[in-house]
């Protein structure tokens, strides 16, 4: 018979490492990051950064030149490769281990917080301005379409859903229209959320690597940390249910001092 796995057990069934999402993404994103590379060498003025950004005041990549951007961009993107490769392949040993742990750490932060500036911001606010009157037009077509056809109610969701995101796209071309004579912004949006997906992909490799690394679940953490485990929560689980209902008296006698 085999042994239950509980959080105690040795974790010894992860000793493979198993590649997902976020190294595809990693690679996709390497590829890409050698693309950009090699459009700033040869044509270093499709460079969208510098002091001649118009979102130069708030940017780190302000003060990154164009021939430096360039490195970084090739260097990460062929270093990307390489891990990656390495990575999905499932051949990670000890020196691989170590050696993506502060590539995915170095990584991360230069592409999750150098390159994404307030652009970000901006943009994802404008978004969701428009999302919120596109998801009240999807929530009231979905109603009409259930009223109308009470049965089908997989296809009024989907018809909502259609008329919601109809919806969207409408006042996206509308709010395109009344902005068409602002100064473009070109393919740098395309830059600043790449380099954050491309970041986010980074981080979630560097947190499976850790647990590899530690021989935990790469998926879920475990086991995790000695206070996670069933024993140890219901010793201080116990301990803070017992002493809710003391941290609300106070709160009680005075809402009943008030009243």
């Amino acid at each position: 018979m085999h042994a239950a796995l509980t959080d105690d057990a040795p974790a010894s069934r992860h000793h493979r490492y198993v590649a997902g999402w976020p190294e595809a993404g990693v690679l996709v994103g390497s590829l890409l990051l050698v693309a950009v590379g090699v459009l700033w060498w040869l044509r270093p003025s499709s460079y969208p950064f510098g002091p001649r950004d118009r979102f130069a005041d708030l940017s780190l990549m302000t003060y990154v030149r164009s021939d430096t951007a360039v490195a970084l961009a090739l260097t990460a993107g062929v270093v990307g490769l390489a891990l990656a490769g390495l990575l999905r392949s499932g051949r990670v040993g000890a020196a691989v281990r170590v050696g993506g742990i502060v590539v995915a750490a170095v990584a991360a932060t230069l592409l999750g917080f150098l390159v994404p500036d307030i652009q970000v911001l901006t943009i994802t606010a404008y978004l969701m301005t428009l999302a919120v009157p596109a998801a009240i037009t999807a929530a009231l077509a979905t109603r009409l379409f259930r009223s109308a056809r009470p049965r089908s109610s997989r296809a009024a969701g989907v018809g909502g859903i259609a008329v919601g995101a109809a919806a969207f796209v409408a006042l996206l071309l509308w709010l395109g229209y009344i902005a068409r004579d602002a100064e473009p912004i070109g393919y740098r949006p395309f830059v600043v959320f790449g380099s954050l997906a491309i970041g986010t992909c980074w981080a979630a490799v560097l947190v499976r690597l850790l647990r590899h690394h530690r021989g935990h679940c790469q998926s879920c953490g475990r086991p995790g940390a000695a206070w996670t485990t069933p024993a140890s929560a219901s010793s201080w689980g116990r301990v803070l249910t017992c002493s809710s209902p003391s941290a609300l008296a106070p709160t009680s006698r005075i809402t009943s001092w008030s009243c």
